[in-house]
């Protein structure tokens, strides 16, 4: 037997004994919730900030495969919990910390900021959320922080975001207490936008980390995320992520 057959002999054993030589790549699912703008489904395909954020860090800067999926808040979480899932995007609390460790960069934000008529300067210095007291309230149905935060004032539900700046406009409520991105999204689907003005509330910002599942095979990624992340703020492009998101033009 010459030396070539046998070096053939050889590489026909290893990769027999060996399937991992031709295994796929491995791939990262991470889980959302349907919250608008910050993920969603559109015709089945996943969009969003956070999807957005996490493609160019994870997929086209640090070579990962990805698989996002959609699916109601509870299960997302519980999926990472069970190792069905890698990861999710969310704040930092205790009960997270048990089964997910978070990056040390932040991926986006969870922003409040006061939505009001444009010119209206009563919210001018507004310091807590005491202070909101006096005035009608919109939100939508359901919106958990307005329950616990608010649930003592006088707030007026809607069905749909998008009414909401209708429904500030003609005057029905005075104000609207809620994430910048989650109402920058209605602002644009309502086309009231040339007639609110934002107030930012700067004490009510909080960041959100990418969560990894104590059992993901991908926890060891997360210092080479943070550097990512990191570089992408310095180069623009995070910020030019975030602003696809905040296009809609205030009368300010």
């Amino acid at each position: 037997m010459n030396i070539l057959n046998l070096i053939i002999r050889a590489l026909l054993l290893w990769f027999a004994f060996c399937p991992v030589a031709f295994a796929a790549p491995q791939v990262m699912t991470i889980v959302y919730a349907d919250y608008r703008p910050y993920s969603w489904l559109e015709n089945d395909q996943p969009r969003g900030l956070e999807i957005d954020v996490l493609n160019e860090a994870l997929g086209k800067r640090m070579g990962i495969k990805l698989e996002h999926l959609v699916l109601p808040w509870l299960r997302a979480q519980y999926s990472v919990r069970s190792g069905v899932a890698d990861a999710f995007v969310a704040t930092s609390d205790s009960e997270r910390s048990a089964f997910a460790t978070p990056t040390k960069e932040p991926v986006t934000y969870w922003e409040v900021s006061l939505f009001v008529r444009a010119g209206d300067r009563r919210f001018s210095n507004i310091k807590t959320l005491a202070d909101l007291k006096p005035f009608r309230i919109g939100s939508l149905i359901g919106n958990g922080w307005i329950k616990e935060n608010l649930h003592d004032m006088d707030i007026h539900y809607v069905e749909r975001m998008e009414l909401l700046p209708k429904m500030l406009s003609s005057n029905h409520i005075d104000v609207i207490a809620d994430n910048s991105y989650v109402m920058y999204y209605a602002l644009q689907k309502s086309g009231e936008n040339a007639n609110i003005d934002e107030v930012p509330l700067n004490f009510l910002t909080s960041s959100m980390y990418l969560q990894i599942g104590k059992n993901s095979r991908f926890i060891g990624i997360a210092k080479k995320f943070d550097e990512t992340i990191v570089h992408m703020r310095n180069d623009g492009t995070l910020q030019r992520i975030y602003s696809r998101y905040k296009r809609a033009d205030l009368s300010h």
